[in-house]
C-alpha cells in the first residue's frame, strides 16, 4: 500500500463518502473497467472498517457503477448505448433540479466558483481537474435544489 494518506471526502454518512470518491475515481477512469474491487484493501486505503466499504460498493453496484459476482466486485465496462441512457437520465434530472434550485435561491458563488475552475482546466488541457470541477458544480446544484440527493445516477 502507498504511504499517501487517505483521501479527503465530504459530509454524509462514511459509506456515502467512500462511495463518492469511488465514483469518482470511476468515472474519472483511475479505477479502470475490469478492475477487482477488493473490500479489505479499500478497507485499509480509506482508513475504515469494512462495513462502509460494503455500504458504498452496495451503492454503486445499485447505480450500475460495479456489478457484485460470486467471488467480490467488478468494475464494468460501460457500452455507447449505456452512456447514452445514463446521459439522458442525467439531463432529465439535472433539468428539475436546476429548477428546484432556482426557486429555493441558493448561493450561487461556489457553483459560479466551479464554472471558474472548469474554464481554467478547458484552457490548460486538465481532464482531471475538469471532471472533478463538473462533478462539484452539479453537486451545488443538487444540493440547492433541497431534494434528497440523486446519487450516482447524476455523476456518471
Amino acid at each position: 500500500m502507498a504511504s499517501t494518506p487517505p483521501p479527503t471526502i465530504r459530509q454524509g454518512s462514511l459509506g456515502d463518502r467512500v462511495a463518492h470518491e469511488l465514483r469518482a475515481r470511476i468515472i474519472r477512469g483511475e479505477i479502470p473497467a475490469g478492475t477487482h474491487l477488493v473490500e479489505d484493501t479499500l478497507a485499509a486505503e480509506f482508513d475504515v472498517s469494512r462495513g462502509p466499504i460494503r455500504d458504498a460498493l452496495r451503492a454503486l453496484d445499485t447505480e450500475g457503477l460495479v456489478r457484485s459476482q460470486r467471488r467480490g466486485v467488478l468494475v464494468p465496462g460501460f457500452s455507447i448505448g449505456d452512456v447514452r441512457e445514463l446521459y439522458s437520465v442525467r439531463g432529465a434530472i439535472e433539468e428539475l433540479s436546476v429548477r428546484q434550485a432556482v426557486e429555493a435561491g441558493p448561493d450561487w458563488a461556489d457553483a459560479a466558483a466551479e464554472v471558474d475552475t472548469m474554464r481554467r482546466a478547458a484552457a490548460a488541457g486538465d481532464q482531471h481537474l475538469f471532471a472533478r470541477a463538473d462533478l462539484a458544480f452539479h453537486t451545488e446544484i443538487y444540493q440547492g435544489c433541497r431534494n434528497r440527493p440523486p446519487g450516482g445516477t447524476v455523476e456518471t
